[in-house]
């Protein structure tokens, strides 16, 4: 018989003899002892039963928090196949020189910067391997322009049209260079000519506007500049426009 099941008897006998003697408390120091002793193993038991769950419970593999299982791991995403083969590259760059459009590309880059004297070295470079580019010598003029060389500016885009006549780019920018030197009936007519190649040239109908009302033609004038509204996403240049026209 177990040491509770003992303690549980000696204290059922104790509440038997107070209910003979009704009235009478029992509280002897052997009922007290017996009390104490109960007390006692119960809680020696609780303690021993929490401790076995606890050791059962911790010799269960726990499962890491947080680690999604491996079937559900996203799969990875614009991985390029090792097997996929190289983009073939120009002679000239596997052999460690530039070519001329890479030099180009570097020209525009500084021009985009404002680094004007470097970009005309780049393709100044460039032109010497490729003398009749007429892309190569729009941007040398556009480089020339910007560092008010305005001679020499007219000159490399005159070269480009005459290489491409149909180069909308080349007169434009030719427009606004001798538009500086005050001829503006050829400047006009560049434009005309630029914007009838590409009649969405939105840059053209800008250009052609600012002339316009520097002559007073102020409805013809207003009437470019709300197709360059209609047509330009620079929103910097557009609020620009807008005040101009109230």
């Amino acid at each position: 018989m177990s040491i509770i099941l003992k303690a549980l008897k000696r204290a059922e006998g104790a509440k038997a003899a107070e209910r003979r003697s009704p009235g009478k408390k029992v509280f002897s120091a052997k009922s007290k002892n017996t009390l104490a002793m109960t007390l006692a193993s119960l809680a020696t038991f609780a303690l021993a039963l929490f401790f076995a769950v606890y050791l059962l419970q911790s010799g269960r593999p726990k499962k890491p928090e947080g680690v999604m299982p491996k079937t559900d791991a996203p799969q990875a995403r614009a991985v390029i196949p090792k097997t996929e083969s190289p983009v073939p590259q120009p002679e000239a760059a596997l052999s460690g020189k530039r070519t001329p459009s890479q030099i180009y590309e570097e020209a525009i880059e500084n021009i985009k910067k404002n680094n004007n004297a470097a970009a005309e070295r780049l393709l100044r470079e460039a032109l010497r391997a490729e003398p009749d580019n007429p892309f190569f010598l729009n941007h040398l003029g556009l480089s020339l322009k910007r560092q008010s060389k305005l001679k020499g500016a007219v000159s490399a885009y005159e070269k480009a049209l005459k290489l491409k006549p149909d180069y909308p780019e080349a007169m434009n920018n030719l427009a606004v260079a001798i538009e500086t030197s005050g001829r503006k009936k050829r400047a006009e007519g560049l434009y005309i000519k630029a914007l009838s190649i590409n009649p969405s040239y939105e840059e053209a109908h800008l250009n052609y506007a600012v002339l316009l009302e520097s002559e007073g033609r102020v409805k013809e004038a207003e009437a470019r500049y709300k197709t360059f509204l209609d047509l330009s996403s620079n929103e910097e240049i557009k609020t620009l426009v807008r005040k101009r026209l109230r």
